[in-house]
């Protein structure tokens, strides 16, 4: 694994939310909904691209400081959101398209999604 992917899987590791979450914003405007995506920029090191809930297909990007979590029975006592469980099955969709790589990213990412 090269370094700059080390530190990609690290990022995650560390990250606030993960893809699959229900977050909201927490100050101004509302907007609440599922991350499925990061970004870092030199002034927002960590940050979130959240589809809306209530618009689908809309997408905002917040950094991890204006965003909290969205607890729900099944998150709040650590269960798998049903997106979480997509991006599971596409992992392992890729793992099969991939059977030759050498790379462990398919455990470290299933491990991310834990």
């Amino acid at each position: 694994m090269t370094a700059q992917s080390d530190d990609r899987v690290k990022a995650l590791e560390e990250a606030a939310f993960r893809l699959g979450d229900r977050v909201r914003k927490i100050k101004g405007s509302s907007w609440q909904g599922i991350v499925v995506g990061t970004y870092s920029t030199s002034l927002t090191p960590e940050g979130y691209a959240v589809e809306s809930e209530r618009e689908p297909g809309s997408v905002q990007i917040y950094p991890a400081s204006a965003l909290a979590p969205v607890h729900t029975p099944d998150t709040a006592q650590g269960g798998v959101t049903p997106l979480r469980k997509e991006v599971a099955a596409v992992i392992n969709d890729m793992a099969r398209m991939m059977p030759n790589s050498t790379e462990d990213w398919r455990a470290r990412l299933t491990e991310a999604l834990a």
